[in-house]
């Protein structure tokens, strides 16, 4: 049995604060080979999730802590739900279906989330990266970042430039 302690987590969402991209991973599985992926989360609010979706499998996520908003898009782009999660939310977790594109937008200081999906893992296709939304690291993230914070369902986003 491997145990995740309160300190490995705290550990964690102390990392992401440290790092560029506000975020830190705990990965519990034993190998990308395993048929259930399963990791630990963490992300500081400012992180930039650049909308996906994963073409051939789903994924579970449970919040745990903290306070984020979730947004699904149709392939154009156009926000079709907003979803607030967290334990203080209207959910606690999600349940995606392949092909569902998806971001989040954190809204407290940090959020703790925990997500499965089935394994193994292969980095070259596991998400496809919305060519509507900016590349992490691009010009453009903060102002999309903006927009996805007040974006409501039946928005698209269109650049200032």
């Amino acid at each position: 049995m491997k145990l995740i302690t309160n300190q490995q987590l705290s550990d964690m969402l102390t990392t992401a604060g440290t790092v560029p991209r506000k975020r830190s991973h705990l990965v519990i599985h034993e190998s990308p080979e395993d048929t259930v992926q399963r990791i630990f989360i963490g992300l500081k609010k400012g992180t930039y999730v650049r909308p996906h979706c994963h073409p051939d499998i789903g994924e579970l996520g449970i919040v745990l802590t903290g306070a984020c908003d979730f947004l699904s898009f149709d392939d154009q782009g156009i926000v079709t739900r907003r979803v607030k999660f967290g334990p203080e939310g209207e959910c606690l977790a999600f349940d995606l279906q392949p092909n569902e594109w998806h971001s989040l937008v954190v809204q407290s200081d940090e959020v703790l989330f925990l997500e499965a999906k089935p394994g193994p893992y292969h980095p070259e296709t596991i998400s496809k990266f919305a060519d509507w939304a900016p590349p992490e690291g691009e010009d453009g993230v903060d102002e999309f970042l903006d927009w996805m914070s007040a974006a409501q369902v039946g928005d698209s986003y269109v650049s200032a430039d």
